[in-house]
């Protein structure tokens, strides 16, 4: 007689999509600092434009910093749940 497989919890974690998003963050916050310093250079750092890219740059930064954790957290999950799947005795494991 088989034993019946009960499935407690399914869960997809994407993990090259918040990389991905990371990226892209990365990539517009460097874009936001060129041309500010663009604008710093020709003497308009304290123009609205600046500004706006200031406050942009801070708020895209902060949600990079979010994404990077979230990147770091599901990365060590998914390993420390790899390592628990292959240690011997798991009754998991096939």
């Amino acid at each position: 007689m088989s034993t019946p497989i009960v499935q407690i919890a399914s869960l997809e974690i994407n993990t090259d999509q918040v990389l991905k998003e990371s990226a892209k963050l990365k990539n517009n916050i460097d874009q936001l600092k060129i041309a500010n310093k663009a604008l710093a250079d020709s003497g308009q750092s304290s123009s609205v434009a600046f500004q706006e890219n200031a406050a942009r740059i801070k708020n895209l930064s902060k949600e990079y910093n979010d994404n990077q954790k979230l990147a770091a957290s599901l990365i060590s999950v998914s390993d420390d749940m790899a390592k628990a799947m292959s240690t011997e005795g798991n009754p998991f494991s096939n």
